[in-house]
């Protein structure tokens, strides 16, 4: 039967009209018309949302013929329908209002030419939060249409076929159910549909082929685009799930992973907190199913990131190597969750696993490498969660029966693997450190393995970890580390020569000080040898010899960080000790001194004005003042010197990073130092001021370099703290110039340098008083320059600012609120009388509460008064982003 010329033509009309109701909230929202415009229009369709539901859902509803002919205009109808309901979901319909809409969606999952279409509208609303509210309603629905009939039979096929087109669209509409519903398909873990939804999600997991040489449909079902995986999600509410089945065992709640804890994960369990005989029966069943799901995904994510054959891998372009390496390390990340279902049966299941592939190798049953490599790379991903007091599996690894029979093995196939390890033995140094008897075993390994060019950067990696975790019980080794390193030769690259000196200098720290500094300086030899070579040949090539020095000066900073004691690895400011200024009395260190001084200042008289090698050498400088050891300057006075001296000749920012450290170092708040030191640190502070005023001091130069304004405000920052007394005594020019800058620098929109600027008034205002001058000081400039920052404070709220800076701006008022309560409300009152100040979307009422809010000298209100405040005047008031931010 042929299609009348009315059908056809209201058809058509049908199409045109779902086009256009599928652009228009999306053409609204990013119009630009005028905000009262906006409100009326959006009011609008607001109030026509049910009317066009009710439209779409009639053509969704319209039977399909079965005349060829017929149906396709009508299937070509409905698919345009299904995405004009999907636009209008993600515009933010009344989700409430969509169940009838919802009931025809979902009975379209069954029609090949409807289901993607319907897919793509489910996802769009069950990914939305509300939707939890309705998870058994709509996950019943689902897992009916998802897990039974043409739809389970046709991702059968696909996945049978490796039709990725076909599959993809059911993958995504599978890992969104999971995603939303993850307490509902956990509470039912044993109804037969979560099982058969279970199976598929697996099998999207095992699609066959390389990523991404052969498909690309695993990856987002390994790894999801907030970096949780759905497994892990799975993982989580499952061991919840057993302990709340189970509230009075200790035992499964002291077994919850720590991700688990913090994350707060409840789940309705529908036997509730029963405990007894049911509980105890449905907690077995629970636990044997998720074990066994939880088995098989161990062995698809081992298969998944296996290497490829070596014929095939050679034939791969970089940047799919490059890809299906990230890919494995996603996989990697999925292997915790793993652990969390297992325990040990993972690790068991693994261990044995490798050994068995090992003696195959050994044996000549198996020579592909590739499945030895995969399973040493999941042993390591397991590292995590594996307990240091593990003493069943770990053994096998570390011990003779496994490692001690691979690193004694010469056959080239075996590299790989054999990197794997070497990674391996770095990510379980903490379990070695509580095994002790593996840990020399391992060390040899890895000092064999770094005189092999291809196991090389592997082997630096591992020995840097194993040498943090295990540094005492490296100690009798030490001798032969620091022989590894002065024999290293060009295997390795200077990152690797980096990482490799500073796991030779964590062992070296260990030492009493008498048999450290002779270790120290046979590291350092090389290192002062290399650079002077350097600045010898730099006449003959001077390109090669600036990359010698920038590499060794890499080395001194990572020989730095090596010796830096173990209770200030994490950096903070607080644990650099005060250094005397007359430089260290003991012989050896000052012989070390002498050293150190005399290549530096050869770098500064080449390099002074090339800002990547003053960068090297000043964060070199900056470790230094983080040891125990005073081995870089002679004195106070010789490290001033070059510090103001490089600082007259090139303003840059990392000259005043080294001087801020060089504060902190010799500095004192308390003034428990000599009076010489105070006149060297007030010599230091005038010197880079000085300098500054001029290079930064107008609103065009912080724009230029606001790096330096950073930096310089930042040391600024750190004199408040350790030696008010050197800004006190600057000059009054000086001084006067600085406060313009900050005034001219509340204005710069560069993020770096104000955050800097709001960092420092804000310790400037909260300082307490040392004297009565200070005082005084900090009372005139704040009551000249109040008015000013609360003008700028106001300004940068409404929109001059970025919207990033409203927490520090907050700080700031709530630091000039409780130290200077009447002038601070004075300044807010005069400033927010002008009319249309500072945003013309203010009314009268908006400015008196923002001004109570601010008065109640209480943070959080103050942090919440200011965001409310800054949407209004950007006309964000009620909007996504408002809400996001």
């Amino acid at each position: 039967m042929e299609q009348t010329p009315g059908e056809g033509a209201r058809a058509g009309l049908h199409l045109a009209l779902l086009e256009f109701l599928t652009v228009l909230p999306e053409e609204v929202q990013k119009a630009d018309i005028p905000p009262t415009r906006k409100a009326k229009i959006t009011q609008e369709l607001c109030d026509s949302t049910q009317s066009i539901l009710d439209f779409i859902q009639s053509i969704l509803q319209v039977p399909i013929p079965a005349d060829a002919s017929q149906s396709m205009g009508i299937l070509a109808t409905k698919q345009r329908a299904l995405r004009c309901a999907q636009s209008w979901i993600q515009y933010g319909v009344p989700l409430g209002s969509l169940g009838p809409l919802m009931a025809q969606v979902v009975a379209l999952l069954a029609m090949p030419e409807t289901f993607e279409g319907a897919i793509d509208v489910l996802i769009e609303l069950i990914s939305d939060p509300s939707m939890r509210a309705y998870e058994e309603t709509l996950s019943n629905g689902l897992l009916s249409v998802v897990t039974t009939g043409w739809m389970r039979d046709e991702f059968a096929r696909a996945i049978n076929e490796q039709d990725e087109q076909v599959a993809r669209p059911i993958c995504r509409l599978l890992v969104q159910m999971g995603e939303t519903f993850t307490t509902f398909l956990v509470a039912n873990f044993l109804r037969d549909d979560v099982r058969t939804y279970m199976e598929m999600l697996l099998a999207c997991t095992a699609f066959d082929g390389y990523f991404p040489a052969d498909q690309e449909l695993s990856y987002p079902f390994i790894i999801n685009p907030a970096s949780s995986t759905i497994w892990d999600l799975l993982a989580e509410t499952i061991i919840t799930h057993l302990a709340e089945l189970l509230p009075g065992d200790d035992s499964v709640l002291a077994n919850l992973p720590a991700s688990v804890i913090a994350g707060g994960v409840s789940v309705r369990s529908p036997l509730g907190k029963v405990g007894g005989p049911a509980a105890l029966e449905r907690h077995k069943q629970v636990s044997d199913s998720a074990k066994a799901l939880y088995a098989r995904l161990v062995e698809v994510l081992r298969k998944k990131l296996t290497y490829p054959p070596d014929a095939e891998w050679n034939g791969w372009a970089s940047d799919v190597k490059d890809r299906f390496r990230v890919y494995r390390r996603d996989c990697a990340d999925t292997f915790p969750p793993c652990y969390d279902i297992l325990s040990d049966i993972a690790l068991g299941s693994l261990t044995q696993s490798a050994m068995t592939q090992l003696q195959d190798f050994v044996d000549g049953r198996c020579r592909d490498w590739q499945p030895l490599e995969a399973t040493i790379f999941s042993i390591k991903a397991l590292a995590e969660r594996v307990s240091d007091a593990e003493s069943v599996y770990l053994p096998h690894i570390f011990g003779d029966a496994f490692l001690g029979r691979l690193a004694v093995l010469s056959n080239p196939e075996l590299t790989r693997p054999k990197r794997a390890s070497l990674y391996a033995i770095g990510e379980y140094a903490a379990w070695l450190n509580q095994n002790p008897q593996y840990i020399n075993p391992s060390a040899t390994f890895l000092i064999d393995s770094l005189r092999q060019p291809e196991l090389a950067s592997a082997a630096v990696v591992g020995l840097e970890e194993l040498s943090h975790e295990c540094r005492t019980q490296l100690v009798e080794g030490v001798d032969l580390l620091v022989s590894v390193w002065v024999e290293a030769g060009t295997e390795l690259q200077p990152p690797e020569k980096s990482r490799l000196v500073r796991a030779v200098a964590q062992v070296v720290q260990v030492l009493p000080r008498a048999a450290l500094l002779p270790r120290l300086l046979r590291v350092l030899n090389g290192i002062v040898a290399d650079i002077q070579k350097a600045l010898a040949s730099l006449n003959q090539d001077p390109e090669l010899a600036r990359q010698t020095v920038l590499d060794q000066l890499g080395y001194l900073k990572a020989c730095c960080q090596g010796i830096q004691p173990t209770q200030d690895l994490e950096g903070s400011l607080e644990t650099i000790a005060t250094i005397p200024a007359s430089g260290s009395t003991d012989a050896e260190e000052q012989q070390v001194a002498v050293v150190m001084w005399e290549v530096t200042q050869g770098i500064c008289n080449a390099w002074s004005t090339d800002e990547e090698v003053m960068e090297a050498l000043c964060k070199f400088i900056e470790k230094t003042f983080r040891t125990d050891l005073h081995i870089f300057a002679p004195n106070l006075f010789s490290l001033n010197n070059l510090l103001v001296t490089l600082y007259n000749s090139s303003p840059f920012a990392c000259i005043l990073d080294a001087a801020a450290m060089t504060i902190v170092a010799y500095g004192d708040r308390e003034g428990a130092i000599s009076p010489e030191q105070k006149g060297e640190l007030a010599r230091l502070v005038s010197g880079v001021a000085d300098v500054s005023v001029v290079w930064i001091g107008t609103k065009a130069g912080m724009e230029g370099r606001p790096d330096v304004v950073h930096s310089f405000f930042q040391l600024l920052t750190q004199c408040l703290h350790r030696c008010l007394w050197a800004i006190v005594n600057l000059n009054q020019a000086v001084l006067d110039t600085i406060f313009q800058m900050v005034l001219a620098g509340l204005q710069v929109q560069e993020w770096l340098a104000l955050k800097s600027i709001l960092h420092f008034l804000e310790n400037f205002v909260d300082m307490d008083y040392e004297t009565s001058e200070i005082a005084q000081m900090v009372k005139n400039v704040v009551g000249v320059a109040g008015p000013v920052i609360i003008q700028q404070i106001l300004q940068g709220i409404a929109g001059q600012m970025p919207k990033s800076m409203d927490s520090e701006l907050a700080r700031l008022l709530h630091k000039l609120v409780v130290k200077y309560p009447d002038p601070t409300r004075e300044w807010l009152e005069a400033c927010l009388q002008q009319e249309g100040f500072p945003s013309a979307r203010l009314t009268a009422l908006d400015k008196t509460n923002f001004v109570f809010s601010i008065m109640t000298k209480r943070f959080v209100r103050i942090k919440e008064a200011v965001k409310t405040f800054g949407n209004k005047c950007r006309g964000l008031e009620g909007t996504a982003f408002a809400n996001a931010v």
